[in-house]
């Protein structure tokens, strides 16, 4: 990563992107290894949901980690609500095309196979909820692949700006057992 003072906007567009890519490639491999050993339909829901449960994480933490460097005094960049919005618009709306050209691809012939590739390996997270009828996508399943990157986007911005921090949260909750020495 940069140095916080060198940060740009493009820059941020970049970073998230490539987080989304990079958790992509890693959640498909775990998930297709997974699949491979847990075959069944309830399973393959139980592992995606647990699947974008890590890319929600992922993508969350990496909008938090800009926000905070926009939050900082020495850094141009002041943090504003509205740039988590543009990475999830963003985010979404390369799904959202790539959903659209999926829907319509099957008389595309090698395009159209290509283009299906490619839905695929974008929305690994979710490929479990998509397994029911090769070439077919349910709808809750493009709710889901639309609204997961926007809400991790959104929220990990708006916690990062104002000093949220999940674990620190969890920390003031647990409770330490004193050892009783007899």
């Amino acid at each position: 990563m940069k140095n916080s003072v060198e940060i740009t906007r493009g820059y941020q567009f970049r970073y998230m992107l490539t987080r989304h890519f990079v958790a992509v490639a890693c959640i498909m491999l775990f998930e297709w290894v997974l699949f491979i050993f847990f075959g069944s339909p309830i399973a393959r829901y139980v592992l995606s949901g647990a699947c974008t449960i890590a890319y929600f994480a992922i993508m969350y933490s990496a909008a938090a980690k800009l926000a905070k460097f926009d939050a900082k005094s020495y850094t141009p960049l002041q943090p504003d609500i509205k740039w988590g919005i543009y990475w999830g618009l963003a985010l979404s709306g390369m799904i959202g095309v790539l959903t659209l050209l999926f829907i319509f691809s099957d008389n595309m012939g090698a395009v159209g196979g290509a283009i299906k590739l490619i839905f695929y390996l974008v929305t690994a997270p979710c490929f479990g909820f998509m397994l029911d009828e090769p070439g077919k996508i349910k709808l809750y399943a493009v709710i889901i692949i639309l609204a997961v990157p926007f809400a991790a986007c959104v929220l990990g911005y708006i916690a990062g700006s104002s000093g949220f921090t999940l674990a620190e949260k969890l920390d003031d909750l647990t409770f330490e057992k004193e050892d009783e020495d007899e």
